[in-house]
C-alpha cells in the first residue's frame, strides 16, 4: 500500500503561501549581498535569521529545505534556488511568529485534542505500515507528534484571530458580477499539483503511475488547492492564467497533462470533467458562493495578520548564509 504523507502531516487552516509573499512587511537587516557567494561553508550553529527572540540556524534551514526539496537541488539554476530559499525561510518565521502569538494568547492544543487527531491519523491505515512510514519520514515517532502538535496549535490560532462573515447581499453581488454563464459555454472542472522546479514536477509525475492525483497533490503542491487534493473548482476559459487554459482545455475528461512551465511554478493538470454551462438560479449557487468569498477573505485577512506580527517584531536575516 502506498502512504500517502499528506494523511499523516496535518493540513494548515490557511496556506502560508512562502513562495510567493517574500519578505512582506518584514524588518530585515541584511549583513552582506549575494546569495551563494559565501566562500566558507557555514557552520551549522551559525545563526541564519532571528524573529524576535527565536532563532533560526543553518542547519535548522538545511532540514527544512531537505523535506521541501527531497529531490535535491541538484541542476537547479541558483536564481531560482535563490528563491526557493528566501521563500522557505520566510515561511519559517512565519510560523516561528505565529507559535509565539499562540503561547503569549494562551492558545494551546490539549493533550486529548492531540490524542484524538493522533488516532484518527493512524486508524486510516494499519499499525505496522503506519509506524514505517512515519519512522521513515520523521525518523521516530515523537518527532513526529511534535510536527503535528505545532500544525494543530497554527490551525487553532489561525482560526482564533482570523474570523470573517459573508453576508447574503455580498453574496448577491458576486452572483450578479460573476456567476451568470451564458449557456453553451464550456465549463471545466481540474485539479492541479504545482511544486517549484521541473525536477520535483517530473517525480511528481512518475508517482501518478501509483497513485492517485489527490494524494499526490495532497503531499507535494505547494498551492493552496492542495489540501482538497488539487481541486481548482469549475471555471471557464478566461477565469484561469492562459498557461492554466492551454494545457485544460486539451485534455479529455480522466486524463492527465505533461509539466507544464508557467511564472507560478511547474505543473500537471487532470480534468475531471467537461459540460456546457447552463443559466444557474441563485438559490442553486448560493452555497458555493459564500464558500468561496470565505476563503477568499480568510486568506487575504490571513495575510494582514501575519504582516501585523511581522511588524511588531524585529526580524534580521543574514542573507550571505543562505
Amino acid at each position: 500500500m502506498v502512504m500517502a504523507n499528506a494523511l499523516i502531516r496535518i493540513q494548515r487552516a490557511v496556506p502560508l503561501k512562502a513562495l510567493s509573499l517574500l519578505y512582506v512587511g518584514l524588518f530585515v537587516v541584511l549583513s552582506l549581498p549575494g546569495c551563494g557567494r559565501f566562500k566558507k561553508e557555514p557552520n551549522e550553529n551559525d545563526v541564519l535569521a532571528r524573529a524576535g527572540d527565536s532563532e533560526i540556524t543553518v542547519g535548522e534551514f538545511k532540514d527544512s529545505l531537505k523535506e521541501f526539496l527531497p529531490e535535491g537541488t541538484e541542476g537547479m539554476p541558483l536564481p531560482e534556488l535563490i528563491e526557493i530559499k528566501k521563500g522557505l525561510l520566510n515561511q519559517i518565521i512565519e510560523e516561528r511568529l505565529i507559535l509565539k502569538e499562540a503561547k503569549a494568547t494562551g492558545v494551546a492544543v490539549t493533550d486529548d485534542e492531540l490524542a484524538k487527531q493522533l488516532e484518527s491519523l493512524q486508524q486510516a491505515y494499519g499499525e505496522e505500515d503506519f509506524k514505517n512510514e512515519v519512522i521513515k519520514q520523521y525518523g521516530d515517532l515523537n518527532a513526529w507528534r511534535k510536527d503535528i502538535l505545532k500544525q494543530m496549535t497554527i490551525q487553532k490560532i489561525v482560526e482564533k484571530s482570523v474570523k470573517v462573515e459573508v453576508s447574503d447581499a455580498e453574496a448577491k453581488e458576486y452572483f450578479e458580477k460573476n456567476f451568470r454563464p451564458e449557456e453553451g459555454k464550456t465549463i471545466v472542472r481540474a485539479r492541479m499539483i504545482v511544486v517549484p522546479t521541473e525536477k520535483a514536477a517530473a517525480a511528481a509525475l512518475r508517482r501518478l503511475k501509483a497513485e492517485t492525483f489527490e494524494s499526490v497533490a495532497k503531499d507535494v503542491s505547494t498551492g493552496p488547492e492542495a489540501k482538497d487534493g488539487g481541486d481548482l473548482g469549475s471555471f471557464e476559459k478566461g477565469g484561469m492564467p492562459p498557461e492554466f487554459e492551454a494545457a485544460i482545455f486539451s485534455l479529455s475528461p480522466g486524463r492527465t497533462s505533461g509539466i507544464v512551465k508557467s511564472p507560478y511554478g511547474y505543473h500537471i493538470f487532470k480534468l475531471i470533467e467537461a459540460k456546457k454551462s447552463k443559466k444557474q438560479t441563485y438559490n442553486e449557487v448560493r452555497g458555493k458562493i459564500i464558500e468561496a468569498l470565505k476563503r477568499e477573505k480568510t486568506e487575504r485577512g490571513y495575510m494582514d495578520w501575519v504582516l501585523s506580527l511581522k511588524q511588531k517584531s524585529t526580524i534580521e536575516i543574514k542573507e550571505e548564509l543562505l
